[in-house]
């Protein structure tokens, strides 16, 4: 018998919320509830990416527990079975179409591009609708992958565009050097939405440097930016955990305090723990759940703490909460858990209610336009500022 990295979810208190699945030669066995709508989830549980797909995984568990004590979704109760890609990409697509295999009627793929689109495509072409918690290249979608694939989060061209304004119009920050890290297709859209608008506004892109996972020493990059005189408003990094870490360390310990700004990789405390007293780093985020500034998501921060007895490590946890609730509402309304029924009413979902606001989706803009967090660090600890749209925002799939 082989066994596949179907997980066995459960509630804290220790309710069954999903099933083990296990593949035989005589067929397939499954434990499971009678008639549950079942959504499949693709993440990792190791790796890098688990820090990512981690807190979405616990929103996704609260969301269920709190629909299935309402009664469920067309009277039956919501049932995940998820899978551990390991943080490898080419294990999306096989989680997908295991997961499939065992009823799924949706898919909840990583919280990224590179290592979610591959769960979406397998998703897309079984017609089955896909979205990802907090994947924020724009390709994540209609253009990307096809109609059976959504994002939750903010698109990098959002994101980009947002802090551009914010930078220029209201920090007056009229100059930046660029550092983008050619990692993930997220980040280096970031980069290059961020000079795009940044430009549109007559803001000055006074140096450029690159970073990798592969090989993260700046000090080359460090000597030219202190070179530069007048000094940049701002240094625009466009990166995520871990990397973030060690570029934001190394730029600190040579003295240089000019504000760093960033996307939602930023997101959460406990990266800028080996940072003394960070300062001077803002970033876009999709809400913000450190403490009680947004009422409605620092009281569901609380029912997280209640559930699992810690805090949530970032507002990404969010995101798995808000998909459960879309494909609820979409399968609500469509009355059926067909995919193409389904999809249907996403695609054409009208300021349906979630935790991070109003959401909408056309047959053509599967990602989200709702207003970004825009968070701060202050003496190492993340503050609320504000909400901020952009004015401007680019089509990501202009030529």
């Amino acid at each position: 018998m082989q066994t596949l990295p179907i997980i066995r979810r459960w509630l804290p208190g220790g309710a069954l919320l999903a099933v083990s699945v296990f593949i035989a030669s005589a067929g397939v066995v499954v434990a499971a509830e009678s008639n549950p709508i079942i959504i499949g989830v693709v993440e990792s549980k190791t790796g890098f990416m688990s820090a990512y797909d981690g807190p979405p995984s616990q929103g996704i568990d609260l969301a269920v527990k709190h629909i299935n004590d309402a009664g469920g979704v067309l009277g039956r109760p919501i049932q995940i079975i998820s899978f551990d890609q390991k943080t490898d990409p080419a294990l999306a697509a096989t989680g997908a179409t295991a997961l499939i295999d065992q009823g799924a009627v949706a898919i909840v793929a990583a919280c990224d591009f590179d290592f979610g689109s591959p769960a979406a495509v397998v998703a897309n072409a079984r017609q089955i609708p896909a979205i990802s918690t907090c994947a924020g290249d724009p390709k994540f979608g209609v253009q990307g992958i096809g109609p059976y694939a959504y994002a939750m989060a903010l698109g990098s061209n959002y994101q980009a565009a947002a802090l551009a304004e914010w930078t220029y119009a209201t920090k007056n920050w009229h100059t930046a050097y660029v550092i983008t890290d050619t990692t993930v297709e997220y980040t280096k859209g970031l980069a290059r939405y961020f000079k795009d608008s940044y430009a549109d506004f007559g803001g000055m892109i006074v140096g450029e440097a690159n970073i990798s996972m592969k090989d993260l020493s700046i000090g080359a990059q460090i000597n030219n930016l202190k070179s530069l005189d007048p000094a940049p408003d701002q240094i625009f990094i466009a990166s995520f955990v871990p990397n973030l870490t060690s570029v934001v360390s190394q730029i600190r310990a040579a003295g240089v305090e000019i504000p760093i700004v960033g996307g939602s990789g930023y997101d959460g405390e406990e990266w800028a723990l080996a940072i003394p007293n960070l300062s001077e780093v803002y970033f876009g985020a999709e809400g913000y759940t450190l403490g009680p500034a947004v009422p409605s998501q620092w009281a569901l921060a609380e029912k997280y703490r209640e559930t699992y007895g810690s805090a949530p490590t970032s507002s990404t946890f969010l995101t798995g909460y808000s998909v459960i609730q879309t494909f609820a509402a979409a399968i609500e309304q469509a009355g059926t858990t067909d995919g193409p029924a389904v999809n249907d009413k996403l695609s054409n979902l009208k300021e349906e209610p979630t935790i991070l606001g109003s959401l909408s989706y056309t047959p053509t803009n599967h990602s989200p336009l709702r207003p970004m967090a825009l968070n701060a660090f202050s003496n190492g600890k993340v503050i609320f500022l504000d909400f901020i749209t952009p004015s401007n925002l680019r089509d990501a799939f202009e030529k």
